[in-house]
């Protein structure tokens, strides 16, 4: 529908120039394996130069991407730039997508979305691809139960496939979050944790534990690089502090 169309187009736009994704979605990943987290970093921008990147990705590893569709996980994240799509963005008006005008249009949306979207399915594309070489060999669940963990890990937890019918996915678009799919995924991996008597519940603890230890030695170092004394490093490390920590 035309809501639907405008939430989509409005996040499209809001994601374009956007270079951030290795440290929103990939977050979890640079504490728990630097390794994997540098490869899709690099990757992710080298998209953005060379769209072509991804096929070639795809080609050299296609039995892990077919292992990934097998067990319903996606390669990027066609949430973000929906609204680059034909008929799920509002496109542009049929008397100017037939002039000259609306060629320029479209080829700039090519050089700008299109690489961007290229960038951003690149880039998750690699974060699941490694995190999987990475955790396989030595897994002790079920495909299933690793599927499921690498999609909350990464952001990819679809809400559709949840049952969540449209009306309310548009809602929590406008009102709730602007990726609705990242925020469930999160979610979902707090939720895992706390089940570490399963298998995507381990790395789920591990993976949230690296995070943690992680983000509070990144503001250790920072704030001695800074100058900070340990009294003011203590105080934004005390969660009690409120605001400050």
């Amino acid at each position: 529908n035309r809501l639907t169309r405008i939430i989509n187009t409005a996040r499209t736009s809001a994601s374009v120039g956007d270079f951030a994704m290795p440290f929103i979605q990939g977050q979890l990943i640079l504490f728990r394996n630097p390794a994997a987290w540098a490869k899709m970093t690099a990757r992710h921008y080298e998209a953005f130069f060379d769209p072509r990147v991804q096929s070639r990705i795809i080609n050299d590893n296609l039995e892990d991407f077919q292992w990934m569709a097998r067990n319903g996980m996606p390669i990027g994240d066609p949430e973000f730039f929906a609204g680059a799509i034909r008929g799920r963005g509002l496109g542009l008006p049929k008397q100017l997508g037939q002039t000259r005008a609306g060629q320029v249009i479209r080829g700039f949306g090519r050089q700008t979305y299109g690489r961007f979207q290229s960038s951003y399915n690149v880039g998750l594309g690699m974060a699941r691809l490694e995190m999987l070489k990475a955790l396989r060999p030595t897994w002790k669940g079920t495909d299933a139960e690793l599927a499921q963990y690498l999609r909350n890990l990464t952001g990819g937890l679809d809400s559709r496939a949840l049952g969540v019918g449209p009306t309310q996915r548009n809602v929590e678009s406008m009102f709730l979050a602007f990726s609705p799919r990242l925020l469930r995924s999160t979610v979902a991996l707090v939720g895992d944790a706390m089940r570490p008597w399963t298998p995507q519940g381990r790395e789920a603890l591990r993976s949230l534990g690296s995070w943690v230890a992680g983000i509070h030695m990144t503001y250790i170092l920072t704030g001695v690089a800074l100058g900070k004394t340990w009294e003011e490093i203590q105080r934004g490390m005390n969660p009690l502090e409120g605001g400050k920590y």
